[in-house]
């Protein structure tokens, strides 16, 4: 059994600035989270991954984990694809022989088209009657293009939860590129009025995965708050929510919702 890890508590480390690609390895785009670890409430989550080769020709590349809080201990596995073909990996963290949260790069061999990847996210409820393993879960999307860059300025947004006492709200950050950022933070009521202000700093390369309230400076949101972000660099920022009922979660990509620059 993987070692028990609280799934709302501070998850912080720093990538290395390059991710170490080998002179045959494109980077096809990123899973910004994964993970095989257990939660609060009992919640056990893992992450499904399929991998389908559109092409008319094999296709190889492997899958880069990134592991919360251990720098330079990144885990690999290689992948090999038929032609039109579909692989799956039913818990990706598990099958690198590893446990826990981090953030995953997708590399392939860059001959033809990248491949098509379809993530899902989900926690383990138990067997039913019948014996049969019950899950409840929520589909990631692959990452392929992020806005940012020098002399650009991105805005994105995420919404809170509907009930934030029926679920809690963790926010993710994962920084891409060479250089640190400045994330700028402006929380609005449902009724669009600014009720708070927070400015956080990245370096390079950071992941990190913390409750809201943590990521708001001890700010708590209240029902249909949302979170207005601002910031020069590329960053995967997102929102993990899960129902503390029956622990069903669900994942949101910030959208951007205006480049300039």
């Amino acid at each position: 059994m993987a070692p028990r890890v609280r799934f709302a508590f501070l998850i912080a480390f720093a990538l290395a600035p390059a991710t170490c690609l080998a002179q045959s390895d494109v980077l096809a785009g990123y899973l910004p989270v994964v993970g095989s670890l257990f939660g609060d409430f009992g919640s056990h989550f893992e992450t499904t991954v399929q991998l389908h080769n559109p092409n008319s020709n094999g296709m190889s590349g492997r899958l880069v984990f990134h592991p919360a809080g251990q720098l330079g201990l990144d885990r690999s596995i290689p992948f090999h694809i038929p032609f039109h073909g579909t692989i799956s990996f039913e818990d990706v963290v598990a099958a690198m022989g590893t446990s826990g949260l981090g953030t995953m790069d997708v590399l392939w061999d860059g001959k033809d088209l990248k491949p098509v990847v379809v993530a899902t996210v989900f926690n383990e409820v138990g067997s039913d009657q019948l014996g049969n393993q019950e899950t409840h879960g929520c589909n990631e999307d692959f990452v392929t293009f992020v806005p940012g860059g020098t002399g650009v300025q991105v805005t994105g947004v995420l919404l809170g939860p509907i009930d934030v006492e029926r679920f809690r709200f963790n926010v993710g950050v994962r920084v891409l590129g060479p250089n640190p950022i400045n994330l700028l933070i402006d929380v609005q009521d449902p009724q669009g009025n600014l009720v708070h202000s927070v400015t956080r700093s990245y370096s390079a390369g950071t992941f990190q995965q913390i409750s809201v309230a943590d990521f708001l400076d001890g700010f708590e949101i209240g029902d249909n708050f949302s979170l207005m972000m601002r910031t020069g660099g590329p960053v995967i920022v997102y929102g993990a929510t899960v129902d503390n009922r029956t622990n069903s979660p669900s994942l949101q990509i910030m959208p951007y919702i205006q480049v300039s620059g």
